[in-house]
């Protein structure tokens, strides 16, 4: 929530702006959006993505979300169409809906679904191209997902070069960069378009704590009914 916080309202590059000691306030003020008019596409409905999805809901964000692994197994579609009404949220199993509805798309799918599909390549620069496609308030990619499901940061900042992106961050690197404690995004023009920080979701206080209980309540319900 907080890089999509940062995206929207031009803190972030607010901060990229100052630490590359220039003052942007004329330039990047004009940029921030209004977030009741701006509508989030969360792509990936897991227990995260139904989690930003409620946030935002409470924020007065629209928000439209993409049921990455549809299926109509153990009834798991009807179960994400109840969740997703009951926020609120328009709930989709169609990619091109997404791409085509939301102006700021953050990701939220692991690196294989439940069934064990890899989703290497997920968002292909095709892709990209049809989110920013039309008549939009921005197109901003948020990515705290996997580093490869979507292309390589050259690649993205080309489309934003080229007007397809407006602005994209993200806190996932290749294997590279997180063992050799090293970071360098492509050289960035001098509007700051595009942003990186550490992948801090597995430092949290307290996560392997909360990890061991969250599977502790599933695990019994996966080998008693197949449920999870």
């Amino acid at each position: 929530m907080a890089k999509i916080l940062g995206a929207t309202t031009g803190q972030t590059r607010g901060v990229l702006s100052i630490q590359g000691n220039t003052w942007a306030k004329k330039e990047l003020g004009p940029k921030r959006l209004d977030a009741s008019t701006t509508t989030l596409g969360v792509y990936g409905f897991g227990d995260i993505g139904q989690a930003v999805a409620r946030t935002s809901v409470n924020m007065g964000i629209p928000v439209i979300a993409y049921n990455h692994r549809s299926t109509n197994e153990r009834g798991y579609d009807e179960l994400l169409r109840g969740i997703a009404q009951g926020m609120g949220v328009e709930l989709t199993d169609k990619k091109d809906r997404i791409l085509e509805a939301a102006d700021v798309l953050s990701l939220h799918i692991g690196s294989r679904d439940y069934r064990g599909k890899n989703n290497k390549g997920e968002l292909t620069t095709e892709d990209l191209r049809r989110f920013g496609e039309g008549q939009k308030r921005a197109r901003i990619l948020i990515n705290t997902a996997r580093r490869d499901i979507v292309p390589d940061e050259e690649e993205i900042l080309r489309l934003i070069n080229e007007g397809v992106l407006d602005f994209y961050d993200t806190d996932v690197f290749d294997n590279a960069i997180e063992r050799e404690g090293m970071f360098r995004l492509p050289v960035v023009d001098s509007r700051f378009r595009m942003a990186g920080t550490p992948h801090m979701g597995g430092s949290e206080e307290g996560l392997a704590e909360d990890t061991a209980k969250h599977v502790g309540e599933r695990l019994p319900r996966w080998i008693g009914s197949g449920d999870i």
